[in-house]
């Protein structure tokens, strides 16, 4: 069960990397 959580952790914060870095790309498109 733990592995179970670890992973899942893992792929949570990759996913919310991910996002956190693509949403400053998106405001800038929106200002030029």
């Amino acid at each position: 069960m733990y592995q179970i959580y670890s992973l899942v952790g893992i792929i949570v914060l990759l996913w919310s990397i991910t996002i956190w870095a693509s949403i400053p790309e998106e405001q800038e498109d929106k200002r030029y």
